[in-house]
């Protein structure tokens, strides 16, 4: 139990006396929840449904805060997708701050790239986490250099907890923790920060990242929770302990991995336990078909076939058709009929073509792969259209001729 806020530091005395005796302090630790994320291709009633699932992800953890009787709730960043998030949203929030307030669990935040507004003429450069501090349900790291500490005292062991906000002003090559400085002020140090870290970050992101050399040179820094990479890693870089919580809902498309969260129990110096708690988030897949694995002399059966596994009630799919086909061939795939095929079975269903390059016909059976321009994929669907619809032919044939003059 925290038992007080800003008390006299006390870390005297070698680690072996300071740990004597001590529990652990016992800390949730949550990042990119990005709640009231959209999607530009869902229904209004799949996103709000959507929506729900990435609500969920966050009050797991909470839940769990509880549940363990955590002394410490951490939020480092991305709470929100965007700096203007919608009031149930915010609404939630507060209800779930409210509940770790009951509970006498402290909240300690900071704004990510996503809910960091990008200028101060927007919502006056406030972030919406800081409307939880003004009824001190949440305390908010603002700063984008500057980690003050507030000091705890948890049962006996003084804790230092600090963070840094997103700078919306820094960029690919930039080290977010050059030159930032954190001195032992308790017997344990806690950093709060949402960027890539190296050996933790987006590969080829035009982002910065934080170097190693600056992570081993935070004196007092016993614990370093890193939000923004949305995949859960721990590691340790000299004494501190890095720990990426993952995101708590699954938002990419090809990005298989776990929704997590982190529960991490503390020593005087030292993270003394870390484990992955998995959130039963929502299933979100990516499915390749490449032409060349399907039997082109029933294409649209054979893809639909490949795809049964995938097609399930609550799951988001996206197909990606790729390799080479002729014209005939696309025809017989039937992309429309699929793409209804998946709307019936899923939650959510997108079929991308962009990986399909035209085999041209010629006499001799030989084909040359080019890539489908706009104008091509527009020429095939209209095919397609004319083929399944011939009463509206005539006029499907001159809206493509007008869409082929504004081409030109």
């Amino acid at each position: 139990m925290v038992t007080s806020l800003n008390p006299q530091p006390a870390v005297e005395g070698t680690l072996a006396e300071r740990t004597a005796v001590r529990r652990p302090v016992r800390v949730v630790a949550t990042a990119d929840n990005h709640l009231s994320r959209g999607h530009a291709r869902m229904s209004p009633q799949r996103l709000e449904k959507r929506r729900w699932w990435l609500r969920q992800g966050f009050r797991r953890a909470v839940d769990y805060a509880l549940e363990s009787r955590a002394d410490l709730f951490l939020q480092a960043g991305d709470l929100f997708d965007s700096p203007q998030p919608r009031n149930v949203d915010r609404s939630f929030v507060a209800n779930e701050l409210r509940r770790l307030q009951a509970a006498r669990i402290p909240a300690f935040g900071i704004a990510g790239t996503h809910d960091s507004p990008k200028m101060q003429t927007v919502e006056g450069g406030w972030t919406p986490q800081r409307i939880y501090q003004q009824f001190d349900a949440l305390h908010v790291f603002s700063e984008f250099q500057d980690p003050t500490a507030m000091l705890l005292d948890v049962d006996g062991t003084s804790v230092a907890i600090g963070g840094i906000s997103v700078d919306p002003l820094l960029g690919v090559g930039d080290d977010p923790l050059a030159g930032v400085g954190f001195p032992r002020q308790a017997d344990v140090g806690i950093l709060l920060l949402h960027y890539g870290v190296e050996g933790a970050a987006y590969a080829n992101a035009s982002e910065p990242v934080v170097a190693r050399s600056s992570i081993s040179a935070l004196e007092g820094v016993d614990l370093l929770v890193a939000g923004h990479y949305h995949e859960f890693h721990q590691f340790s870089v000299g004494p501190v302990k890095v720990v990426v919580p993952g995101a708590t809902e699954r938002m990419i498309y090809g990005a298989e991995r776990d929704a997590s969260f982190a529960y991490i129990e503390l020593l005087p110096g030292r993270a003394d336990r870390v484990q992955k708690v998995v959130v039963d988030g929502q299933g979100y897949r990516q499915v390749t078909l490449r032409t060349t694995e399907l039997d082109l002399a029933q294409p649209f059966e054979s893809a639909l076939g490949r795809l049964e596994p995938a097609l399930d009630a609550e799951t988001v799919v996206k197909v990606r058709l790729e390799g080479p086909v002729t014209r005939e061939q696309y025809r017989a795939l039937r992309v429309r009929e699929l793409l209804r095929a998946g709307i019936s079975r899923c939650f959510h269903f997108e079929v991308d073509t962009s990986g399909l390059t035209l085999a041209e016909d010629r006499p001799n059976g030989v084909g040359k792969g080019l890539r489908l321009s706009q104008k091509q994929e527009l020429q095939l669907a209209a095919q397609q259209l004319m083929a399944d619809e011939p009463e509206h032919a005539p006029l499907l044939r001159q809206a493509v001729q007008e869409l082929m003059r504004a081409y030109d």
